[in-house]
């Protein structure tokens, strides 16, 4: 009886370990940000307009560029008379795009994601932003 007692507890000893294990690795910050030849590579295929003055910022949905996290790439703002037009300023604005700093703990969300951005600039003054969401 001992015996039984005694394997379960170093079962479970075991799988806590584990899981403890794997929840840290999945937890833990993002230690590079995506290089500026990844991003370029990927590119940009969506453009949000801000208001009603032709004012567009240009996104990438979720991509691991060349690390092992998530990230969502932003750029803008750009006048624009449509979401093409956009897109295509951004496209070319990226040819000189730079790493400027990250990654940054931006702190926790209402829903308790934590949120780390990296940011880069072009030649021609565009701010880019890309955020990771962990939990």
């Amino acid at each position: 009886m001992q015996f039984k007692v005694l394997l379960s507890a170093v079962v479970f000893a075991l799988i806590l370990g584990f899981a403890s294990n794997s929840l840290a690795n999945r937890l833990a910050n993002p230690t590079k940000c995506p290089s500026t030849s990844a991003i370029l590579q990927v590119g940009l295929h969506r453009a949000h307009q801000f208001d009603l003055k032709n004012w567009w910022g240009v996104t990438e949905q979720l991509q691991y560029y060349d690390t092992k996290d998530g990230w969502q790439f932003k750029i803008g703002k750009f006048s624009a008379k449509d979401e093409l037009d956009a897109i295509t300023k951004a496209h070319k604005s990226l040819q000189t795009l730079r790493y400027k700093n990250g990654p940054n703990d931006e702190g926790t969300t209402r829903d308790g994601l934590e949120v780390w951005s990296c940011n880069y600039l072009t030649a021609d003054g565009y701010q880019g932003e890309a955020l990771h969401f962990g939990w």
